[in-house]
């Protein structure tokens, strides 16, 4: 997609979510009654999952065989825009509370992890997530995630160079595409491989604060110098 209308100088001063159209709401078509983002009402409270780091020597890329029932999918995801779904969080009870209870740890479903493909389906998150509404019992194949932090970045009077979706039930900022010219790119060019923003990475934190996606933005568009924390699928090794 063009990135001309998203090039403009992103400050606090401009930025208008309802004009701008560098950051986007992703709302999932999908049937009524399925809700990707968190259908759990029972007693409890959402599964807190547990640290990326203390995953041992988890494989990063693993199959999981899931049954869902019509309209309750066990976790909360972050968005369905992109090409990958982040999960959120794993509710205590539910269809992916069963998998992780019949697999051994390292092959349990975890908040943060990533779903690339879903029945040999990939490259689109919102037919993927139509797909595990309507076939029932899917193959997911997982990714644990990648997290990586940025150096503190002077924004100055330019262009933060993104262009951002994102869900306003969802944690974080999906990078949709990246501008010609801005902070971003011009970071890019200096940082090693593996540490290069690249569409489809997620943006966790800017500056240590988490959040929703409003309080996410605010900190961007309003900050003179930004960090961002950055997760994306990790390189696949079974």
């Amino acid at each position: 997609m063009s990135c001309n209308s998203c090039c403009v100088a992103d400050t606090e001063s401009s930025f208008d979510p309802a004009k701008t159209t560098s950051y986007h709401h992703a709302q999932p078509d999908v049937e009524e009654g399925y809700n990707p983002f968190g259908e759990f009402d029972g007693a409890g409270s959402q599964h807190p999952g547990s640290s990326q780091e203390n995953r041992g020597s988890s494989p990063t890329s693993f199959e999981a065989q899931i049954t869902f029932d019509k309209g309750l999918s066990g976790w909360q995801l972050d968005s369905v825009d992109g090409n990958r779904l982040r999960i959120l969080e794993v509710f205590p009870t539910g269809p992916v509370a069963e998998y992780n209870a019949s697999v051994e740890p390292e092959r349990q479903i975890m908040p943060g992890d990533f779903v690339v493909e879903v029945n040999g389906m990939s490259k689109s998150a919102l037919d993927m997530c139509r797909l595990m509404q309507s076939a029932g019992s899917v193959r997911l194949q997982v990714r644990r995630p990648e997290v990586f932090q940025t150096v503190s970045l002077p924004k100055g009077e330019g262009q933060i160079g993104l262009d951002l979706s994102y869900h306003p039930q969802g944690r974080s900022l999906i990078i949709r595409d990246l501008c010609e010219a801005g902070m971003i790119p011009t970071y890019n060019q200096s940082a090693a491989r593996a540490d290069q923003i690249h569409p489809g990475d997620y943006i966790l934190a800017v500056n240590g604060t988490t959040g929703t996606p409003q309080e996410l933005v605010k900190e961007l568009t309003s900050a003179k110098m930004v960090a961002l924390r950055v997760s994306r699928p990790a390189t696949s090794r079974s």
